[in-house]
């Protein structure tokens, strides 16, 4: 305790393992070992101790909880602690010496735990190409199709490569989740582990360089010679030095989302590459400016982060995206100059769609006027619908393994994908509550339906009952301004939901081995085990599509399971059928996103 090692009560002890102590923990008279809030909350729950409590974050273990709770914001996620809360980081040979230290004290005899690491910036450059780039495109296009260059290791006797660029930092911490393919449990709590604490080591240096730099003031005598030094210190020779912070952020957005399940961390992040990006003027790019190009992806694809944090934590976007003095244009591909602009526009429309939603069970929870809602819903509707029918209209280039190249021609394909289904989300979103009224929906505040939780919350079953009773009376007054029947919203929304399974099955894959396939790229060729798709923005979608798959089936099930035993109408078992298999492919969609990230791996637990 004078040493000031904060023991954690565990054996053995992590602060100690990464220090090289012996650790002869006592308990502290003053409150015991240095515990994380949450991790004692939990623990006060579930009777668990420390060591269980890091086990129980890494499998997959199923959650029991209603269907109306796979669309509350954050659904599914699970919260991962921060190996680096305290304490400060610094970029040296000495800390990274210490954590691949602390990685191989974890290694027992029967289990050799891999991490993936970069062994140069140019290696760090075509893991961003092979693995994000396709689903976020934010760099200009590559001059080749790139090389999956990474390394699997657990040996420190050579010193790693330590990059210094922020964003070499951030796109390392992404890669390092991804399982090495020679590692046979890649599952094991000692490799989740191992992996989760190297990623979140390279995404806290990553940040404390940005924060760094930001308190750092620039002498304007040195002004000439640090723009001199930036040309040769560029991490992407054709992006300047000054946009990598924002570009940084960006991804480590979807890192606290996907990877530690925290959405105000996520939100925080996108916030600051969104104040850094309006800093550079990057949204009043001029047409004839020399980088056009380069900073029209860096702009709206801060948009797309900007506004994903919104949507998925439900909160209201920074009005700045919106204004008029955004006169930045939409980036293009050579392969598609209309993929970019159908994205951005999907995105806008699912934002709205979530603002009206919300803005809807406020007015039915305050007993507002409510006259106004038929028209806007009309309205959005249409929009969505016609936006739709041009994504669905457009033949999509290459296949789900073409690898990338210079054309660009996956990240087209990705980028229609993507609209297809965040447009079906966004009419989902419109048409739910018509669709799915015999639920007391609006109980509390959710990201854009509000699920009977409360009602299980209640103390006891006269206030459930009142509760319950409360919510179905606003509903029977608030349908009939509706101008959809339930059964017209049902439908559309079961249409969507078909449409969003059937278009990740078209959605590309990473391809590290950078030759085109007819089969879905994998990890290795001697793996079955699928690439994981590294920016999943798509998962709230993907629960707007499991929730109505589930309601339906909720809703048709004393038809299938009739008491009389009766045989079953053969078209009603297609129907099933065709339900689960939708179910299924959706449980694909996390099965690879929980390949990598963590907090992911809870919406996957859902099913």
């Amino acid at each position: 305790r004078t040493l000031k090692t904060r023991c954690d009560g565990q054996q053995p002890c992590d602060n100690c393992l990464s220090r090289k102590r012996d650790c002869k923990y006592l308990p502290s008279r003053r409150g015991g070992a240095r515990v994380k809030k949450n991790v004692r909350t939990i623990s006060h729950h579930t009777g668990l101790d420390g060591k269980h409590q890091r086990e129980c974050l890494v499998p997959n273990r199923p959650l029991e909880l209603p269907i109306e709770s796979f669309i509350t914001p954050g659904a599914g996620l699970r919260h991962v602690p921060d190996a680096f809360e305290q304490g400060s980081l610094v970029l040296d040979e000495m800390s990274f010496s210490r954590l691949l230290s602390s990685l191989e004290s974890q290694v027992s005899s029967q289990v050799t735990p891999l991490v993936r690491m970069c062994p140069s910036n140019q290696a760090i450059l075509e893991a961003y190409y092979i693995y994000v780039h396709p689903f976020f495109p934010i760099l200009p296009p590559p001059r080749s199709t790139p090389a999956d260059l990474t390394v699997s290791s657990t040996d420190n006797s050579v010193p790693p490569f330590k990059p210094s660029s922020p964003l070499a930092l951030a796109i390392a911490a992404v890669i390092a989740l991804i399982p090495c393919a020679e590692e046979g449990d890649y599952q094991s709590v000692q490799s989740v582990m191992s992996r989760r604490k190297f990623s979140q080591y390279l995404a806290r240096s990553a940040v404390e360089i940005i924060e760094n730099d930001a308190s750092d003031a620039v002498d304007p005598s040195d002004a000439l010679a640090a723009a001199e030094r930036d040309c040769g210190s560029r991490f992407h020779p054709e992006v300047p030095q000054e946009y990598e912070e924002v570009i940084a952020l960006n991804l480590l957005s979807f890192y606290e989302y996907a990877q530690m399940g925290n959405l105000k961390k996520s939100k925080a992040r996108s916030g600051q590459a969104l104040v850094a990006a309006l800093d550079l003027d990057l949204h009043a790019c001029p047409e004839d400016d020399i980088d056009i190009e380069v900073k029209a992806r860096v702009w709206w694809m801060t948009y797309i982060a900007a506004t994903q944090a919104a949507i998925v934590s439900n909160t209201v976007p920074n009005p700045m995206l919106f204004a008029s003095t955004v006169t930045t244009r939409n980036p293009t591909l050579r392969s598609d100059v209309l993929a970019y602009g159908a994205f951005i526009d999907a995105q806008r429309l699912l934002l709205r769609c979530t603002r009206f939603a919300g803005e809807l069970v406020s007015a039915v929870r305050a007993n507002a006027d409510l006259s106004h809602l038929g028209s806007q819903m009309i309205e959005m509707d249409g929009q969505v619908e016609r936006a739709l029918t041009v994504a669905e209209s457009q033949i999509l280039q290459g296949e789900t393994s073409t690898p990338l190249d210079l054309n660009e021609q996956v990240v087209s394909r990705a980028l229609w994908c993507m609209s297809r289904i965040k447009l079906n989300s966004a009419r989902i979103k419109i048409h739910r509550y018509c669709a799915f009224t015999d639920d007391p929906l609006f109980s509390g505040k959710y990201c854009d339906l509000n699920p009977r939780s409360v009602t299980q919350l209640s103390s006891t079953p006269d206030q459930s009952q009142s509760a319950d009773k409360s919510i179905l009376e606003l509903l029977s007054t608030t349908i009939d301004l509706f101008p959809f029947t339930r059964d017209q919203s049902s439908t559309t929304c079961l249409t969507c939901a078909f449409s969003i399974a059937q278009t990740f099955n078209d959605l590309p894959l990473p391809n590290p081995v950078g030759q085109w396939a007819a089969e879905p790229s994998h990890l290795a060729s001697f793996l079955s085990i699928l690439a994981p798709r590294m920016v999943p923005s798509l998962a709230c979608c993907a629960m707007q599509c499991t929730y109505v798959l589930a309601k339906v089936i909720e809703r048709i099930q004393p038809t299938v399971s009739n008491a009389d035993h009766q045989p079953v109408n053969p078209a009603i078992e297609s129907f099933v059928t065709r339900l689960k298999l939708g179910l299924r492919s959706i449980s694909v969609v996390f099965d690879n996103y929980a390949l990598a990230f963590e907090a992911l791996g809870g919406m996957r637990g859902m099913f």
